[in-house]
């Protein structure tokens, strides 16, 4: 810092003597040389003077300053590195200081926020009985300082306050910034049921006259796969880089949350093959257990879309091959499960005599949408064998 703090006298003792120096050159220059040749009145020549040095000093200062500023920069720089350097040295110090003072404390009470611990509320009157008879306790308004162990008290009194009324289980939902609540919870025999948008969901089964009948989450997921088929009897199909299957498959993949199947299918068909599709009806589905991860299962079906472009952009980076497949191609060079499927599909497909992407066939389920039955603003989409339209179709 001596050094920066010598540059910065250096380069203000320079600027000054260079605004004097340069303010009396320019004054002998127009002393001695501007009024004979310019003929102007005094008064005008020492106001264009005046004007012309407060011009060039301001130009000077602010030049000086620029250059102080920058020095002062790179000066903070340093000593932030300085800082840096000493961090690990104030980390052991403080360590040893708090070892020394707090070491006798409960592990609830070290480090905590300056905020003395609030009361706890009584959570009995808090928890929300909804379906299924569950009670739900929402821990987003609870104080964020409390102590652990009368935090514990006021859990099991609820808890048989709740066993009392008959409730089969107790739910917290605990925001991620009060997740120390949680493993109060762990100690009195709830478990992590899941975890979702920044929420901990803690269960504790109640009823003791049975086994839990809750769920474990996410125990099954969906995938989508796209028949798209051209008047040629053309199949769009793939190859992905990264190849769990032998031979060619349909464009596909998994649902997101909140999507309908129609929508799932045409959206992954164009992601990865460009193509724009509509989709015309559900043909297929499997399911099995144990797929990618021992505890969910995969349910896959196979929606028939008719296609509305035909020219392919594969996507780089999932797909090694998309094309245009004839449907004979195509079941001499997949895996077993989609030959048989094919070759049943082909039947009907030689029976339409062309005309296959205009009418349903014996192997479609047409889609019907109902409005929903329960307490939700959605819909309800159900796949029919080809009927009346008794409801609004897609």
């Amino acid at each position: 810092f001596q050094q920066v703090v010598v540059c910065v006298c250096v380069v203000r003792v320079c600027a000054f003597v260079f605004t004097f120096t340069l303010a009396g050159i320019h004054l002998l220059f127009f002393i001695a040389l501007l009024p004979p040749i310019l003929s102007i009145p005094p008064h005008f020549y020492l106001f264009l003077l005046s004007l012309l040095h407060f011009i060039l000093s301001c130009v000077v200062i602010l030049v000086q300053r620029a250059i102080v500023i920058m020095i002062s920069l790179l000066s903070l720089r340093g000593g932030g590195l300085l800082l840096k350097q000493q961090i690990p040295l104030f980390r052991r110090t403080l360590g040893t200081i708090c070892t020394k003072n707090f070491s006798g404390l409960p592990m609830n009470r070290r480090f905590s926020s300056t905020t003395a611990n609030q009361p706890v509320p009584n959570l009995a009157d808090m928890g929300e009985i909804g379906a299924f008879n569950n009670v739900r306790v929402h821990c987003s308004i609870l104080p964020n300082v409390m102590d652990k162990q009368e935090l514990g008290h006021s859990i099991e009194n609820a808890l048989s306050s709740w066993k009392r009324d008959g409730a089969d289980a107790a739910w917290f939902m605990i925001p991620v910034e009060k997740a120390w609540i949680a493993s109060v919870c762990s100690n009195l025999g709830f478990a992590l049921h899941h975890a979702e948008d920044e929420t901990l969901y803690m269960m504790k089964w109640l009823n003791d006259t049975r086994d839990c009948a809750v769920p474990p989450f996410n125990t099954h997921q969906v995938g989508v796969g796209g028949l798209v088929i051209r008047d040629d009897l053309h199949v769009l199909a793939i190859k992905e880089r990264n190849v769990l299957t032998k031979g060619y498959k349909l464009p596909g993949g998994r649902m997101d949350p909140g999507e309908h199947l129609s929508d799932a299918v045409m959206r992954e068909v164009f992601e990865e093959t460009g193509i724009v599709t509509k989709f015309h009806s559900l043909v297929s589905m499997r399911h099995i257990n144990k797929f990618m991860n021992k505890n969910v299962a995969d349910i896959y079906t196979i929606c028939r879309l008719i296609p509305e472009s035909f020219d392919i952009k594969r996507c780089q980076l999932e797909l090694s091959v998309a094309k245009w497949l004839h449907i004979d191609d195509l079941i001499n060079d997949t895996f077993p499960a989609n030959e048989q499927l094919f070759k049943l599909i082909r039947e009907h497909l030689h029976a339409a005599n062309g005309k296959h992407n205009s009418t349903f066939l014996p192997f479609d389920l047409k889609q019907r949408v109902y409005d929903s039955p329960y307490k939700l603003k959605t819909t309800m989409h159900y796949f029919h064998i080809n009927g009346s339209d008794d409801a609004t179709n897609n």
